[in-house]
């Protein structure tokens, strides 16, 4: 996140994640408050949060660091499942796994779900912006998209005919 490479001595700083529990469930946010980039296009970085969020409540998140048991990647491989439901991880290369609703039993019905990230300088704001989208249904989201594009499209010039040059 944020430009600097996620932790270890060959980056420019650590991130850290977080399980923020909600009336709608359990929303996990990954973040970096550093001030300082190691991108090559900019001197400076703000704090960045990110939610991950869904139509429906997380049944698990965990929270770890890349490749040690808290990882939930390697918790799926060694046990099928996520076992430590760590809610904190701080100051690292940081991993967030969550079980995506409706993914229960083989044969069980399946809903459909909206996964969404949320972005924002403070946790809080990723929080709404994440909460406000995940609620929001898809085709509303779509349709407002297209028709703001609609709206850009129209302001274009258009390129003159070939046979017209």
């Amino acid at each position: 996140m944020n430009g600097h490479g996620g932790g270890g001595s060959q980056n420019a700083g650590a991130d850290s994640a977080t399980t923020v529990r909600t009336a709608g469930g359990p929303i996990p946010v990954d973040y970096s408050t550093n001030s300082f980039s190691e991108a090559v296009n900019r001197t400076f970085a703000t704090p960045t949060f990110l939610a991950l969020a869904a139509s429906s409540p997380f049944p698990a998140t965990d929270n770890g660091f890349a490749g040690q048991p808290s990882d939930g990647l390697t918790q799926l491989s060694d046990g099928h499942a996520l076992t430590t439901g760590d809610q904190n991880a701080s100051d690292g290369d940081v991993t967030t796994t969550v079980e995506i609703p409706g993914t229960g039993a083989p044969g069980a019905a399946r809903n459909p779900v909206t996964l969404v990230l949320g972005f924002g300088q403070t946790e809080g704001a990723a929080l709404a912006t994440a909460q406000a989208s995940a609620h929001t249904p898809f085709a509303a989201t779509l349709g407002s998209y297209e028709g703001q594009w609609q709206r850009y499209d129209a302001t274009l010039k258009r390129p003159r005919s070939r046979s017209a040059a």
